[in-house]
């Protein structure tokens, strides 16, 4: 016989480990993992790690550096022409490495982003390079 306080056929839990009865109010904080998942991040910059820590810690997710399992990766090749591309291109990479490294432990999820400065009176520039545009600038 079904549970009667089974919301959703989930078996969602309290933050206390009790079974949630009813439906659960939006200030609750709805546990669906039985562990936290791990998520590891292209980066190394610790602003990137907050970033991404705080949007999805209160989903079941533990945010680590790729540096966590290979602390001497180097960073890959900005070749595309846009921060989507090469965000891609940093997730790939990631995978890769990790994947040839053989690691017995593995993160469950690998994530990558990039950024940079588009401004609008200057045509979009210095966008994808606005690392190199910082360094020729002085």
């Amino acid at each position: 016989m079904p549970d009667p306080y089974d919301i959703w056929g989930t078996r969602l839990r309290r933050p206390d480990g009790r079974l949630a009865r009813g439906w659960p109010r939006m200030d609750q904080t709805i546990y669906l993992w039985p562990h936290m998942k791990t998520m590891a991040v292209a980066t190394g910059n610790p602003h990137k790690l907050q970033e991404f820590s705080e949007i999805l810690a209160p989903l079941g997710w533990r945010v680590a550096s790729i540096r966590d399992w290979l602390p001497s990766v180097p960073e890959p090749v900005e070749t595309e022409p846009d921060f989507a591309g090469n965000a891609a291109l940093k997730c790939r990479f990631a995978v890769a490495v990790l994947r040839q490294a053989q690691i017995a432990s593995l993160p469950d999820a690998v994530a990558a982003d990039d950024s940079g400065l588009a401004v609008n009176v200057l045509g979009g520039a210095p966008g994808v390079y606005s690392a190199r545009f910082a360094e020729m600038a002085g």
